[in-house]
């Protein structure tokens, strides 16, 4: 879920907790009743409850990510960042770290992962930094 949906969600939940409380305040009616019943009901719904909280939680970690750059050097063949930079604006310190490494088990991701990055350390590595989008791994499979 990315951070505009999340917030459409958060505020699509607003809105249907406000028409429940007018719809509350209205003089009892049935078919006032029953939409009050059905709105309450999906508000209860745990599945409902765990998307808003995630989306609460894509929205916070966006607000922290707002002032971030980074950038990625290059990906493996799974498709994760092997050499990822990110820098906070205004900030005059860096954080670089192998996300696949450390999906992998750290030195055990491999001999030549592992020298292909220390390699492109000891070499320079160029990285162009952009809006900052943390690293999603992707589906291990057995």
């Amino acid at each position: 879920m990315n951070a505009d949906r999340a917030q459409g969600l958060v505020a699509s939940e607003s809105l249907l907790r406000e028409t429940l409380d007018y719809l509350m305040r209205l003089p009892v009616n049935p078919m006032t009743a029953q939409l009050a019943r059905k709105i309450r009901t999906h508000l209860e719904d745990p599945a409902q409850a765990r998307e808003v909280r995630d989306a609460a939680l894509v929205i916070n970690a966006a607000e922290q990510n707002r002032d971030l750059r980074s950038g990625v050097a290059w990906y493996t063949a799974a498709g994760l960042p092997a050499l990822e930079v990110v820098v906070g604006a205004g900030c005059s310190v860096a954080t670089i770290s192998s996300p696949a490494a450390r999906l992998y088990g750290g030195a055990s991701a491999g001999k030549q992962f592992s020298k292909k990055l220390i390699d492109s350390l000891i070499a320079g590595q160029r990285v162009a930094l952009g809006p900052h989008e943390p690293a999603t791994a992707p589906t291990i499979r057995p």
